[in-house]
This record gives C-alpha cells, structure tokens and sequence, in this order.
C-alpha cells in the first residue's frame, strides 16, 4: 500500500501526467478515505468533485464546459459504476473517454469491479488498487492499536475499515474514561487509513494494485 501511494502522490504532482487512478473495493474498505487522505496531501492542487449521477446526465460539451475554468484540475469521482446506470459493465468505458475528452487527471471510486488489464490503453496512464477487508490477524492488530478491548479470539473473520471503526465506535460506549481518553490519538476515519499506511498492515498488496 505504502509503494502504489507512493506512485500516486508522485503522478499527480506531475504537470504533464493526465491518467486515471482506479480504486476498487465494497463499501467500508476506505476507498473514500483515502482519497479524503489524497485531497489533504495534494493541497497545492485544483481538485474537482463530481458525483457520478450528475456527470451521467451531461452531454460531452455540458461536461467540458464545466471543466474549462479549471483545466488544470484533477478531477474526482465517487461510485463511478454509475456513471452508466443500465449498463455498468460500460462504466469504465465512460470513465475513459471522458479522460480522453478533458485531458485531467482523474482518480475515480467503484463499489464493484477489480483490477484489470488494459490491453488497448497505455499502461503509464493508469494506476490500479483494490482495497479489501483486512485478514483476521491485521484485524486483530488494528483494533488493538486503536485501543479496542475485545477479546481476540472473538474475531473470526476479516473486516473492513468500516467495520472495524462502528466497533472502536461501539467499544467508547462501555469503556471508562480513561480508556476514551486514549482513544483520543485517533479522531477520525481519515486517520485510520494513515494509520494503515504506515504500518502496512494490508496484505496481498502485490495482488491488489498494479503500478505503471
């Protein structure tokens, strides 16, 4: 995780570089985290939010109209499956031509999918990474870190970042004051993915992510 964050950070701080950054995986996995953690360290950069309905609804001109004040800017969009919502198979067809059609950076966020081969594309143009539950073993160790008192034998399958926060949530109800004191280190989701980050605690990440 901590190399293909790496290669993201170093793609969209180049001028030159217009390519796309897929990121998969289901809801909770900390997709939007992240890049929540991207928009913090790129703040030297135009970032444009769109959500995938509304680019859906515009025509091609509509959309570069839109785009022309800040045609600088990188460009992301969230739940892009939908961005063809009778066919979501052509999703990632329509995320590539409207790359083609602005000539911006997107980093762009789908519930579905996984990494894929892109024969016809150019390979330096796209950075790929599935964010996944983490295994028993990473669970048990971020949750502990976090300052989680449930027992570790009582975690018998892998969870999401999402998961893992509602129990930190749940675990701040039943425990003392001074135990909520210490959960003070970590405020927010965002630090959970910096957290991981720099203890890379997700495993398989050569499996997860391909780098150009």
């Amino acid at each position: 995780f901590i190399t293909i964050h790496h290669e993201i950070l170093k793609q969209l701080n180049k001028i030159e570089w217009k390519g796309i950054i897929l990121l998969y995986g289901l809801p909770g996995t900390g997709k939007t985290y992240y890049i929540r953690y991207l928009i913090n360290e790129l703040q030297q950069k135009n970032l444009i939010y769109f959500p995938s309905d509304i680019i859906r609804i515009l025509s091609s001109s509509e959309f570069l109209q839109i785009l022309k004040p800040y045609s600088h800017s990188i460009i992301i969009v969230d739940d892009a499956e939908n961005l063809s919502k009778d066919h979501p198979d052509k999703a990632l067809n329509n995320l590539f031509n409207l790359n083609h059609l602005s000539h911006q950076p997107i980093i762009a966020a789908f519930n579905a999918y996984s990494p894929q081969t892109f024969s016809h594309y150019k390979s330096s143009s796209i950075i790929q990474y599935l964010f996944d539950k983490l295994d028993i073993i990473n669970t048990r160790i971020l949750l502990k870190t976090l300052g989680s008192q449930r027992d570790n034998e009582t975690i018998k399958q892998p969870m999401t970042l999402g998961e893992i926060y509602t129990q930190i949530t749940l675990d701040t109800k039943t425990q003392n004051e001074n135990t909520i004191e210490s959960r003070k280190k970590l405020k927010t989701p965002d630090e959970m993915i910096q957290l991981l980050a720099e203890q890379e605690l997700s495993l398989s990440d050569k499996d997860n992510c391909t780098l150009s």
